[in-house]
């Protein structure tokens, strides 16, 4: 859990005042994390879904985002930034999919089960993804999910 608190705390994003784009960097003690086997922990998948994104500008909301969820796969590029043309100062996101998507089951783009993210034992996404050895050749797997309580893990 310490691990898991570790790497979350650690992802950023970067809004500028006239947003071109959300970019999510990971990061680990203020450095950009770099996934390579001579550290002490080997990242082999980490994924994550951000839904629900708000644009707000001087505490008002300007816009909210029509696309249902965003994959954030942090070890592909093309997945790490989300175009944006509007002028933010700050954005609000959920971290994991909705309980209206969830109940619509598996669905295409981003959503398709192909991806990884979704349980098809438990017909439900998953929202945060780790995968990871340490050192030692340990395998570390953290994958949380749930929509309804008391096992509610949108954050």
């Amino acid at each position: 859990m310490k691990l898991l608190l570790f790497v979350i705390l650690y992802i950023s994003i970067s809004v500028s005042s006239y947003c071109q784009a959300i970019q999510f960097k990971s990061k680990i003690n203020q450095d950009h994390f770099i996934f390579t086997s001579a550290d002490t922990i080997e990242i082999k998948v980490l994924k994550f879904y951000i839904a629900n994104l708000q644009f707000w500008r001087n505490g008002k909301l300007v816009q909210t985002d029509k696309k249902r969820a965003y994959l954030i796969d942090v070890l592909k590029d093309e997945t790490t930034t989300i175009p944006y043309k509007k002028s933010a100062d700050s954005l609000s996101f959920i971290l994991g999919v909705d309980s209206l998507i969830q109940r619509k089951g598996a669905m295409g783009a981003g959503l398709d089960p192909s991806n990884g993210m979704y349980w098809t034992w438990q017909s439900g996404y998953i929202h945060f993804k780790l995968e990871a050895i340490t050192n030692g050749a340990r395998n570390l797997q953290l994958h949380i999910g749930g929509y309804s309580a008391p096992h509610n893990t949108i954050q």
